[in-house]
């Protein structure tokens, strides 16, 4: 498993125990984490250098939120970070600044 996955996974909450690489894109990756209770996340990483910023990030969790208490339909709802806070956790600190954000949502089969 990623040192990176870890870190995040602890950031949220999320004790993993499979941990599978979903998908990638040209400023994003994705693992589907599997708990022991048998729950699942999806853990998006953002990569900085694709310019996704903290504003970005913390909109699309605002957005995600707000879509998750007020549709019927089911969306993938943000987890809060241990703190309690909706932010992205900032990994990976490079020469002063975060080269990536990791958000982390309930799984959307």
């Amino acid at each position: 498993m990623e040192p990176g996955v870890v870190v995040a996974c602890a950031a949220f909450g999320i004790d993993p125990r499979s941990v599978v690489r979903s998908s990638g894109g040209l400023e994003s990756s994705v693992w589907r984490v599997e708990t022991a209770e048998e729950r699942s996340y999806a853990l998006r990483r953002y990569d900085r250098s694709a310019g996704v910023d903290d504003a970005c990030v913390r909109s699309e969790l605002a957005w995600l939120d707000a879509l998750a208490e007020e549709l019927p339909e089911v969306v993938p709802r943000p987890l809060r970070k241990a703190d309690g806070s909706l932010r992205p956790f900032v990994g990976d600190v490079r020469e002063g600044a975060a080269s990536a954000f990791w958000i982390a949502s309930t799984w959307i089969d």
